[in-house]
């Protein structure tokens, strides 16, 4: 995860990502200019629910809430995840 706009001084207090029917993936916290490039871990066993879920309902809803310790407060956070998707034409 990238977060790109924050001012000095200004602290994403929490993030939490969570996966409709799977539950919360990700949670960081006291997130600053400073901070740059975060590698949350997931772990295998809810990548393999996710995984499940996206199979089942060729779809997944991600929520992402939190808090800071300024508002208004605008940045942009970035979320890159990393996947290989296997098709079966038999299935």
């Amino acid at each position: 995860a990238s977060i790109l706009g924050l001012a000095p001084g200004q602290v994403i207090e929490s993030v939490i990502v969570t996966v409709s029917g799977v539950g919360e993936i990700i949670n960081l916290s006291d997130i600053t200019a400073a901070s740059g490039t975060l590698s949350p871990n997931i772990s295998q066993a809810l990548l393999d629910q996710i995984g499940a879920k996206l199979k089942a309902d060729q779809s997944i809803t991600a929520t992402i809430s939190g808090s800071s310790n300024y508002a208004p407060m605008s940045f942009n956070l970035r979320l890159a995840f990393d996947a290989i998707v296997s098709a079966s034409p038999l299935e």
